[in-house]
């Protein structure tokens, strides 16, 4: 008996050690995004519908700072890195 009582507390730990960080990397993924997007989503600011009221796009606030990490890396690639690669290459 004390030995199969053993045996259940061992997998019980060792169930734990799994899912304890996996749920609490998934709540903290979800926690980073929901935070950015309603940090970042300006619909409820621009967007009204006919009785005044804000209308709230979600994942507007995702979709925004990826337009933006987008065109960093096209003024970059354009004004930045080009240049600099035709002229090592003279």
């Amino acid at each position: 008996m004390n030995r199969i009582f053993r045996a259940l507390i061992n997998y019980f730990i060792k169930g734990v050690l799994v899912v304890v960080p996996i749920g609490a990397a998934i709540f903290l993924i979800l926690w980073i995004i929901t935070s950015i997007d309603k940090s970042l989503n300006l619909s409820d600011l621009i967007l009204t519908d006919t009785k005044g009221r804000p209308i709230y796009i979600p994942g507007l606030g995702i979709v925004s700072i990826l337009v933006v990490i987008m065109l960093t890396g096209v003024i970059v690639t354009n004004l930045i890195t080009e240049p600099i690669y035709a002229w090592f290459s003279r």
